[in-house]
Formats: C-alpha cells, structure tokens, sequence
C-alpha cells in the first residue's frame, strides 16, 4: 500500500523524531533525524518506511510509520508476509562477499558430501 494523501496524515521527515507517540532513542533522547531518513532509504530488517516527494520535502504518514513498525514486530502475523506497498531493501552484497558465498556454497561438492 502505498501513501494516499486523501486518506493519511502526511508528515515531513524531518517532523517524524518531534511525534509524541514515538518512545524515546537509546540515549532517551528523541530518534535521530538520520535514523528516520535510513529507516526511508535502506530500510531496518528488509522493511522500508514509504516515503512521497511533496516539493523540496519528502514526506510520511502517520499511517505509514504505523504499518513500518507492524511489520517489524515481532510475532506480528504480518512479519515474514509480503505486504503491499512495502519496499523490501535489497542486500548491498560485495563482489568478494558474493565469491564467498558461492565457494561456501560449491564446499559440500567438493568435500563429496
């Protein structure tokens, strides 16, 4: 599902750490600007929070932080599902990771197991 803005309560990015629903960052301070703006761009555990370009801002929803986090609870009956809307971070895999992971992979032949 994507932002609909008839529908949400659009919130710049920049707004998102000021929200009095969201509970304190590890220093029991608000959640850093720069955490709201990797949790849009790379995403936390395959899990992106949609963002939406308004002018010189990018923006959220309420209702899209809502469905971030459902998604990454734990024991959520959502977790593990793909949900629509949601954009899955895809790895940044190295070239020499990759060549690890295939020689790992290839090992058991080898070793004729």
């Amino acid at each position: 599902m994507s932002i609909n803005i008839r529908d949400e309560e659009l919130v710049r990015l920049n707004d998102v750490p000021k929200l009095r629903n969201l509970p304190a960052g590890r220093s029991s301070g608000r959640i850093h600007i720069s955490t709201v703006y990797r949790w849009a761009s790379r995403g936390l555990r395959g899990v992106r929070l949609e963002i939406l370009q308004v002018g010189g801002s990018k923006c959220t929803s309420i209702e899209a932080l809502q469905r971030f986090f459902e998604n990454l609870t734990p024991g959520s009956e959502k977790v593990g599902r793909e949900l629509p809307g949601f954009q899955r971070a895809s790895p940044r895999w190295s070239k020499r990771r990759l060549r690890e992971i295939e020689a790992a992979e290839r090992y058991p032949e080898e070793m004729g197991i």
